[in-house]
């Protein structure tokens, strides 16, 4: 992950934008600054904005799931819910816990994840259908990774099926 901070000015205009914190890869370094440099000018920061300039500390991954891209296509001897399969329930789904950033930023939402669940029960091939960011993208798998389904059936057997999942994180 590469860091890279800058400061606007009051007109829009970028004062200075730096790698903060290098990612070890050089090419990729300068690859998260020219994205970041590319980017002004901003609006005008309001009038009564009391500070000469607004700083930013941006952290880009790499490799990262895209929100949106859907999961891989569903494997020979997976079924979809349709007439004739049942849907798979959750019957134990511990909460996920908050991420650190997330707790920080005092975020809350929804992360969809897709799966599939096992003639067994239980969740495998978990990928992110719609992210959420701030780390909790990866609590949401953690958590369901550890939640038990009774599982769909098809003409009276237990088998595989392909779902989605919601994980909310609410802070009270």
């Amino acid at each position: 992950m590469t860091v890279v901070e800058f400061k606007i000015k009051k007109d829009g205009m970028r004062e200075k934008a730096a790698v903060a914190e290098q990612s070890g890869d050089k090419q990729l370094d300068t690859v998260a600054l020219n994205a970041v440099r590319s980017v002004f000018p901003f609006k005008p920061l309001p009038k009564n904005f009391s500070s000469k300039t607004l700083g930013f500390r941006i952290h880009l991954g790499y490799n990262q799931p895209i929100p949106g891209v859907p999961c891989p296509t569903t494997p020979p001897g997976v079924y979809q819910v349709k007439e004739g399969i049942t849907t798979p329930r959750a019957i134990d789904q511990p909460d996920p816990e908050y991420s650190e950033e997330g707790r920080k930023a005092k975020y809350q939402g929804t992360a969809i994840l897709g799966l599939t669940v096992g003639g067994d029960g239980l969740p495998y091939d978990i990928c992110v259908l719609e992210a959420l960011g701030h780390g909790l993208d990866e609590k949401a798998i953690e958590a369901v990774q550890h939640w038990t389904f009774k599982p769909g059936v098809k003409d009276g057997h237990g088998v595989p099926v392909r779902v989605s999942v919601e994980t909310t994180f609410r802070i009270y």
